[in-house]
């Protein structure tokens, strides 16, 4: 009798367990797949840049590992971002799409790396980490309208027209005033800058640029900087 209560109990424990552990991986999903955001449904394109030094500053990311040359010392690509004009916040933005380009299904799209020429990965690679790289077609490659490779030929091709200036790349470091790296990057029209403060001092930690869904350079959607403007901005080193 003891054994059969305890044999009960048991397989009540089990089932307990496995009731939490689907529960979770069900939160996951849901948090990760939104099938109210189709492929191709956007109205523009953002292109983002991070400053790495800045991106890193506060704990190790994962994206923080091991970073290049390239990723010290220049803005790096972070995203091509499809956005749509009606949406308020970062939030409502297309993100995790399903029937992508390449990956035509309801679930979640991981990347495919045997489906990324050597030629394209082993670039990207040298500006993106790699798991910012699985994060970034996941989240916003998805909604494109490109299979895997042709997005990151796409965010090569964009870094390559939108190099660092040579106003920041001799100021590492240094401090200089909002107007002048605004300036460096194109003017008020071209270019949101976005900041990172700690202890009063801001850094420069991300660039916005703007494109419409050909990839040709449109006027600025949004002001949405965090920056003081009034105050200067530290190019960080990455010492």
């Amino acid at each position: 009798m003891l054994q059969t209560s305890q044999c009960s109990i048991s397989t009540k424990i089990i089932l307990i367990i496995h009731l939490i552990f689907f529960g979770i991986i069900s939160c996951f999903a849901k948090i990760n797949h939104k099938p109210d955001f189709i492929s191709g449904d956007f109205d523009y394109y953002v292109f983002a840049q991070s400053w790495y030094p800045t991106f890193c500053i506060s704990g190790q990311k994962n994206e923080c590992k091991n970073l290049t040359e390239y990723m010290k010392k220049n803005l790096s690509p972070h995203g091509l971002w499809p956005n749509k004009s009606s949406a308020e916040k970062f939030s409502n933005h297309p993100s995790y799409c399903i029937n992508s380009n390449g990956c035509e299904t309801d679930k979640n799209c991981d990347i495919d790396w045997k489906t990324i020429q050597n030629s394209t990965l082993n670039k990207t690679q040298t500006m993106m980490p790699i798991n910012l790289m699985r994060h970034e077609w996941r989240k916003h490659g998805t909604c494109s309208t490109c299979n895997q490779d042709h997005y990151f030929q796409n965010i090569l091709s964009l870094q390559a027209k939108y190099k660092t200036p040579d106003t920041i790349v001799v100021n590492i470091g240094k401090n200089l005033p909002y107007k002048e790296i605004l300036e460096a990057l194109g003017g008020k029209d071209k270019a949101n800058i976005l900041c990172k403060t700690i202890n009063n001092q801001q850094y420069l930690e991300q660039v916005h640029y703007f494109l419409d869904k050909n990839l040709k350079e449109i006027s600025k959607k949004y002001d949405k900087t965090n920056c003081n403007k009034n105050a200067e901005i530290n190019i960080k080193s990455n010492n």
